[in-house]
Order: C-alpha cells, then sequence, then structure tokens
C-alpha cells in the first residue's frame, strides 16, 4: 500500500493508506465520516516512554492510549509512536523501560503499537533498538528512512528492508526514491512523509 501522512482535517480519499499525524494532542469528531483508505494514527510527537521521571511515563501512555482509542474508532491498522530519549541512562537500562511500557499499552489496547526509528543518537529508536523490540515484544517495526539515514549515515536501502518482515516504511525526497521502489516488495506499507514524495513514488510503482 502507498500512503502518507496528513493531519487529522486532511484525510484525502486517493491514497491507499493515510497516517493520520497528532503532533501535540489527540481528538476525534464522532461525526466525521471516513471512507477510501486504510488508516494509521501517530500519536502525539512530544511522548517519552524511557524516562525516569514516572510521571512523564504515565502521561506518555496516555496520550498513546488516546491515541490507539481514535485508532480503534477508525478501525485503524496501528498507532505508531516515538520511543523517547536516552535521558542519562544506560542504553539497557532505557531499552527495558520501553519494553515494559510498550506491554502496558499493549495489554489496554487491541491496536497494533508501532515503534518508530529516530534520527537522534541521544533518541532510544535506532534500527537495531526497533528490530530488537519487535522480537521481545511485538511490536510492528516502523522504519523511518531519513530517520535512519541521519542517524547512521549513507544506508543501502534493500538491506535495510531486508532486516524487517513486514514494516511500515516512512520516505521522503531525501531518499533515493528509484532505489526504495526498486528494492520494495509488496508485503510493505510505505508512508510519505510529504506528498510530494507520495505523488512521485506513485509514478515510480
Amino acid at each position: 500500500m502507498l500512503g502518507v501522512c496528513l493531519a487529522p482535517g486532511d484525510v484525502a480519499p486517493e491514497w491507499d493508506y493515510v497516517e493520520i499525524q497528532f503532533e501535540k494532542s489527540v481528538s476525534y469528531d464522532p461525526e466525521w465520516k471516513h471512507s477510501g483508505p486504510r488508516f494509521g494514527v501517530h500519536a502525539p510527537y512530544y511522548v517519552t516512554l524511557t524516562s525516569p521521571k514516572l510521571q512523564k511515563v504515565d502521561d506518555a501512555i496516555n496520550r498513546i492510549l488516546g491515541a490507539a482509542e481514535v485508532a480503534r474508532k477508525l478501525n485503524a491498522d496501528i498507532v505508531v509512536t516515538r520511543a523517547g530519549f536516552y535521558s542519562k541512562q544506560e542504553p539497557g537500562e532505557a531499552m527495558e523501560a520501553l519494553a515494559r511500557n510498550c506491554r502496558e499499552i499493549m495489554k489496554k489496547t487491541s491496536v497494533p503499537l508501532g515503534i518508530e526509528t529516530q534520527p537522534r543518537q541521544s533518541q532510544v529508536g535506532s534500527l537495531d533498538d526497533v528490530l530488537e523490540l519487535a522480537e521481545q515484544v511485538g511490536i510492528v517495526p516502523v522504519v523511518n528512512l531519513p530517520a535512519i539515514v541521519q542517524r547512521e549515515g549513507e544506508i543501502a536501502i534493500e538491506r535495510v528492508l531486508g532486516l524487517v518482515e513486514k514494516p511500515y516504511i516512512h520516505f521522503d525526497e531525501s531518499i533515493d526514491l528509484g532505489e526504495l521502489a526498486a528494492a520494495l516488495p509488496q508485503k510493505y506499507t510505505l508512508v510519505a512523509e510529504t506528498v510530494k514524495a507520495a505523488e512521485r513514488m506513485r509514478e515510480l510503482i
């Protein structure tokens, strides 16, 4: 499926898939009727599931569960979130906290939980982190290719895709779209960060 990231009010029926982006807070209009594309929902960006401050983690879990409830009402495929920062913790300690809090979320919602790769070295969310968490906890890997490039430098797209059986792939114009289209099996859900990138990819696949 080919999709695009959009704000809640900008959903368009011409895409196979739309990931609704809630940047700061979650809202839902029960009168909103939708048809056409499959959906995913991205929880507010300012959440952390790795902080040693329990109030921050509780707030994050509640925001993610709020997004998951919107996803449930939309019959969405997934709720996606960022993990958080290392916050002066050892990587193993931060990963343990993340796994624990993901399990807590997954107990409280039937909507599949996706964790997205992140661009900064200070963030939990390398490709290895996300794949490890998928194996340990059962989250869905959400592979943001521009974030991986920013974090690691040049990447071989085909190698990255080969590491995950069925991920959600995010991309934008900073990625070689021809290389991505050539490497892309049909089993992936491909989500553009911009409409321009989505339109270009639609020409290629």
